[in-house]
């Protein structure tokens, strides 16, 4: 057995769902929650759209979002059902809702911190959706130590009247530890963990090998394995920062969850599958973001680099910098950052608004024109940009040509936002890396056939911001004001 289950714990788990469900559910199986005013964590409940995420809960109970882990988890197809599937946050589509518990610890069941000075109860705390393709989802939880082990469930709680159609449709794993690993833990980690004392980054995957029967409900519930998450529903045995580590791809154990494996290419970012990641890939991903080309199912997914589950310019940049020798070419987007504290008004909202003009808006300065025909476009946070002219590209194109000087000591990657062209939005291609102390000669890309849908002959005013961010986190970025070019 791979994973240490306990089952004394299991057991406590199941006596506590019975002693608080009885309730909860009417004999001709309709539903009913304990706490019709909204979620309270002294009442079991089955999840909903009011059930918080478990990073709300360790907030609410003092703790601190710097100290947690974040665990993965592919759920089973045959949990969803008409209990825990209807719309996420977002409104966005419905979809199956998954639950994680834990007995200790911060926003465990024995926390008193919450307001009702009762710890959560089954069945815990809702789970983002990660993956919905793939049923990947993911939970923040304590590591300080005190929460051992973690349980994920789908969100259900049958309660103990058979008769209630509710009844048939819980489902849950048996406990696995997540604070320093025990013997058996790293059969499927032969490193250990990544931190070697807990499973941040890793997912659970259910092993229908180990399994216990509920006494109460005679529900099997199954044992699960630790791996390493890769993203886009890929997992393996080994830290990416293994010498054992090729490639998400290379070292993925569940390759079957690829879209015709068969036709899928290992490397990263070969996105016209040449078996070769290089320049051409990266403006084949240009191409497809302005609708000169289109990708099918396996080559966004080859595109995605980042692994942000979206094909977007950063993920050509990448390829660009891999291709230079600047960067790994497979590697996670950097992770959310999290708020450390609850955020609390400052002060009363207005109940009416002050009867007072709005303050007129702020214009970026008018571009300083050199005598060569050069315009500073912008000059702040050590960054500088001048415009030097336009060109016509072999490719097609026409190019706004920029100069880049970077006097911070940061390197820096340069993008537009937001670009129209004689009032019509379109999408240029730019995305220049400026390394600390130097200058680039770049050009904003605009592809004729693009310009021509708009029925745009001559370009009269380009109007855009730069958005500029450092190369090693992209969470730290700013937008310049709106940008104006008249050729």
């Amino acid at each position: 057995m791979k994973k240490i289950i306990s089952i004394v714990l299991a057991v406590m788990l199941v006596v506590s769902v019975a002693a608080v469900s009885a309730g909860a559910y009417n004999s001709d199986g309709d539903y009913s929650k304990l706490s019709p005013d909204g979620y309270n964590p002294a009442d079991s409940y089955t999840v909903d759209a009011n059930t918080p995420y478990s990073e709300e809960a360790i907030l609410a109970c003092g703790g601190d979002l710097s100290e947690t882990q974040t665990m993965y988890f592919q759920a089973p197809e045959d949990w969803a059902n008409e209990f825990n599937t209807f719309d996420g946050p977002d409104d966005s589509e419905p979809y199956m809702h998954v639950c994680a518990y834990w007995w200790s610890g911060i926003a465990g069941s024995d926390d008193k911190g919450w307001p009702s000075g009762k710890g959560c109860k089954w069945v815990g705390y809702q789970a983002h959706l990660v993956d919905k393709a793939n049923r990947i989802y993911s939970i923040q939880m304590p590591n300080d130590g005190g929460s051992p082990t973690v349980v994920w469930d789908n969100g259900v709680n049958g309660g103990m009247d058979q008769s209630a159609a509710i009844f048939k449709y819980g489902r849950q794993i048996l406990d696995a530890n997540t604070e320093g690993a025990v013997e058996g833990d790293y059969d499927t980690l032969p490193e250990g963990s990544p931190t070697q004392d807990d499973f941040d980054g890793c997912i659970q995957i259910i092993d229908y090998t180990v399994k216990r029967e509920n006494p109460l409900t005679h529900f099997d519930s199954y044992g699960s394995n630790w791996y390493v998450y890769y993203g886009k529903g890929c997992y393996g045995s080994y830290s990416t920062d293994s010498d054992n580590f090729v490639s998400r791809v290379d070292n993925c154990l569940n390759p079957e969850h690829l879209a015709n494996p068969d036709k899928y290419h290992p490397n990263p970012g070969d996105v016209n599958r040449d078996k070769e990641t290089n320049v051409l890939d990266a403006e084949l991903i240009q191409k497809y973001l302005v609708k000169l080309e289109e990708l099918d199912d396996v080559q966004k997914d080859i595109a995605d680099v980042d692994q942000d589950t979206y094909v977007t310019v950063i993920d050509a940049t990448r390829i660009q910098r891999y291709v230079a020798g600047l960067c790994e070419i497979d590697a996670p987007a950097p992770a959310p950052v999290f708020p450390t504290e609850v955020p609390k008004p400052s002060k009363p909202l207005p109940t009416e608004a002050p009867a007072t003009e709005a303050p007129a808006p702020t214009e970026a300065p008018a571009p300083t024109e050199a005598p060569n025909g050069e315009r500073l476009l912008y000059d702040g946070n050590g960054i500088k940009i001048t415009y030097t002219g336009m060109d016509k590209g072999r490719l097609d194109t026409t190019d706004v040509l920029i100069r880049i000087e970077n006097n911070t000591n940061d390197d820096y990657i340069v993008q537009v936002r937001n670009t129209s062209v004689n009032g019509y939005m379109v999408n240029p291609i730019i995305s220049a890396d400026v390394n600390s102390g130097k200058i680039c000669n770049d050009k904003i890309r605009f592809y004729n056939s693009i310009l021509a849908e708009n029925n745009i002959e001559k370009i009269d005013n380009i109007e855009f911001n730069f958005h500029i961010f450092k190369q090693d986190n992209w969470l730290d970025y700013y937008d310049t004001p709106t940008i104006t070019i008249r050729p």
